[in-house]
């Protein structure tokens, strides 16, 4: 069963606040390119254990994401896709390197509310 990994449904819109963590060591190029983030708190409310969430923004949105370890509050929604390639697929096709086929959940950012100490609204 898929889940969403922030725990308030797939395209409701929520505030998250954490701080930026983008992977410097990564075994594709797409994956060092992911602006990701490590969530620890979701509107009023603390996380016990905190959630790291790939970002993703509208390019039409002009949203710029901040530097790796940059503290960040953020409104936007829970969405996800399926990514990778099943393993015995390569029974008909090259193998390459790659992930193997899973789901992931994806934050789409609406808003930058606020970024270091500087409120954006």
């Amino acid at each position: 069963m898929i889940r969403p990994l922030l725990g308030h449904g797939f395209g409701k819109i929520i505030e998250i606040e954490g701080r930026m963590k983008y992977a410097k060591k990564a075994n594709t190029k797409a994956r060092r390119k992911q602006k990701r983030m490590v969530v620890h708190k979701i509107g009023d409310r603390k996380l016990e254990q905190p959630v790291m969430i790939t970002l993703e923004t509208f390019s039409f949105a002009g949203i710029l994401l901040p530097d790796n370890g940059t503290p960040v509050r953020l409104r936007g929604y829970e969405t996800g896709r399926f990514g990778g390639i099943p393993g015995k697929a390569f029974v008909d096709i090259p193998q390459v390197a790659t992930t193997n086929f899973h789901f992931e959940s994806v934050f789409q950012v609406t808003k930058l509310l606020e970024s270091g100490n500087a409120v954006q609204e």
